[in-house]
């Protein structure tokens, strides 16, 4: 980089939503670290370069604590539960 005449700043911009992370990369301000599937349709001319390796996010299922709940949230919660 420093052959090219750049220098890399530590300038970091926290937006609130995908679609806008990926507007500010087709404006020329910078990258972003985004889902695949956020890509906005009208976006996917950015340049897309896989991860390696690949970054995995952990999710946790929400649900209310006082005991009742739907028969089909019961049934995901046993599903994800038999998966381990």
């Amino acid at each position: 980089m420093e052959k090219a005449g750049l220098q890399l700043v530590d300038i970091r911009v926290t937006v609130r939503d995908w679609i806008s992370a990926c507007k500010l990369v087709a404006e020329g301000m910078g990258v972003a670290i985004v889902p695949e599937s956020a890509l906005p349709e009208a976006l996917r001319n950015l340049c897309v370069v896989p991860v390696t390796p690949a970054i995995h996010r952990e999710f946790r299922l929400v649900c209310s604590s006082s005991g009742t709940s739907s028969g089909a949230t019961q049934a995901l919660l046993n599903a994800l539960r038999k998966r381990g």
